[in-house]
């Protein structure tokens, strides 16, 4: 809240009696964001699109402005624990990926004539709630969009007025369930600020009565989160052949201010792809496999014990922990080190 900036609005009407939250957005967007892109969602989603590690936002409204695209068509995918042990002590500090990173491929999608002309359920929230694959819980999204005065978001930002959505699909990664959910879905029902009389939510205190902490959560069709492209070999997001002909002519947009990489590996491992990768994602300090002894060593053993970088590129570690971990000390996983000894799989930089 200290940056200059960012601009906090807070309101004293009731979440239910402003229409679920949908009249605060579009009075915004029709104050601020008149003919610009705007981005709404939710404290507990992560927008995830093809490529997204390596394609920032600008250039996607860049893309989506070249071909006169006005949203960008995305959906709920719950993300989920192994056992609900996992979740209680959450603090925030680690990515909510981490600590529920399962998601159900049961996903079904639908074309509709109610923009953004698309329906979907199933899904670990269907499988839970016993709907089986029939239509559910709204879950469709416009979470990023060209605001003009024609445009009006609806039903809690889940629909909208007609609007031409682009030719890829995200989806907004959905964290549901993490931290303390029972008070959280019991304090939500007491208030009764949602759908339904809160429905959705009795129906998930319902479910957590059957279940002990540390019953595991994960079905026939559980997976686990890795990066966009585990959502795009599922079909849970999609691309086009002119959106990936225009990634194909982008740059990296992360660039790295360090002075120096320090490569940590195994006395076989080829580190030319990776001194390669950094160079290639705007790294223009010298790069040595040279491990230096007053590097953290807590720091190693901390991060390569959890794994919880296994399977992200080497550019979203690097980017993710350049802000995480103070005093230019980094550590990061081999893209095709995946299944190595958690010890050999980190580089270090400094």
């Amino acid at each position: 809240m200290q940056q200059p900036d960012v601009r906090l609005f807070y309101s004293d009407t009731a979440f239910s009696h402003a229409g679920f939250g949908i009249w605060w957005i579009n009075h915004l967007v029709q104050r601020y964001g008149d003919g610009r892109w705007c981005m709404h969602a939710d404290i507990d989603e992560l927008l995830v699109y093809p490529h997204c590690e390596n394609l920032g936002l600008p250039q996607l409204c860049e893309y989506m402005d070249q071909n006169g695209h006005k949203a960008l068509l995305s959906y709920m995918l719950d993300l989920y624990p192994e056992k609900m042990s996992n979740v209680l002590d959450w603090d925030g500090l680690v990515p909510p990926q981490e600590i529920c990173p399962y998601f159900d491929d049961t996903i079904h999608f639908v074309p509709t004539v109610r923009p953004p002309y698309m329906e979907m359920w199933g899904g670990f929230r269907a499988r839970i709630m016993g709907d089986g694959h029939g239509p559910g819980q709204l879950s469709i999204k416009t979470p990023l969009f060209k605001a003009e005065e024609e445009f009006t978001l609806l039903l809690g930002t889940h629909y909208s007025t007609p609007v031409v959505t682009t030719d890829i699909m995200s989806a907004c990664l959905h964290f549901k369930f993490i931290g303390d959910v029972e008070e959280t879905y019991a304090r939500t029902v007491q208030h009764d600020e949602h759908h339904d009389s809160c429905y959705t939510y009795r129906q998930y205190l319902n479910w957590l009565d059957t279940l002990s902490m540390e019953d595991d959560l994960r079905g026939d069709h559980a997976h686990r989160f890795k990066d966009s492209q585990s959502l795009r070999d599922r079909g849970l997001i999609r691309t086009s052949v002119p959106f990936e002909e225009f990634v194909a002519k982008q740059k990296p947009t992360f660039q790295a201010q360090l002075p120096r990489a320090f490569i940590l590996g195994a006395p076989y491992m080829n580190v030319a792809p990776v001194r390669n990768y950094l160079k290639a994602a705007g790294f223009k300090g010298e790069v040595d496999s040279t491990f230096p002894i007053h590097t953290k060593i807590d720091l190693i053993d901390r991060v390569a014990h959890a794994q919880i970088f296994s399977g992200l590129s080497v550019l979203h570690d690097f980017e993710y922990l350049y802000h995480l971990i103070p005093q230019s000390h980094f550590v990061f996983v081999a893209p095709d080190a995946v299944d190595w000894d958690p010890y050999f799989r980190n580089f270090c930089l400094e």
